[in-house]
């Protein structure tokens, strides 16, 4: 069953104050939809729902991941890299801030990533019926 859902604006109205970072507010609500909005949709196959969450994340993660962490590189977490990081100089940090506050994007991705894994998972009864 389909239905309408309530139109809302993207941007905040006129009279409330515009965001500094146009950027980080579109980036946290994409990030809070993936989890929230996704669970909504009824499936026939409760699993569909975990299925289109991975989906959605993994399509994130092919498009942004790379323009958020660019020194990120995915490891097996069984052959850990145990080299402690080499200390960056400011400006060297700064170069890879391209885009004007990408630091506050990354900063919310990770305060995202950090709030879904560690929350408590409460299993859900569709699912274990």
């Amino acid at each position: 069953m389909i239905a309408a859902g309530e139109i809302t604006p993207i941007l905040p109205s006129s009279s409330e104050k515009m965001p500094d970072n146009l950027t980080k507010y579109f980036l946290d609500h994409l990030l809070n939809y993936m989890v929230s909005e996704v669970i909504k949709i009824e499936w026939m196959n409760k699993e569909m729902r975990e299925i289109s969450f991975t989906f959605l994340f993994n399509k994130f993660k092919t498009k942004y991941l790379l323009w958020l962490l660019p020194d990120f590189h995915a490891r097996d977490i069984y052959e850990p890299v145990l080299e402690l990081p080499r200390e960056r100089s400011e400006e060297e940090m700064q170069s890879k801030d391209e885009p004007v506050k990408v630091t506050e994007c990354r900063d919310s991705f990770i305060i995202w990533l950090a709030n879904f894994t560690i929350t408590s998972r409460r299993p859900d009864p569709d699912l274990t019926k």
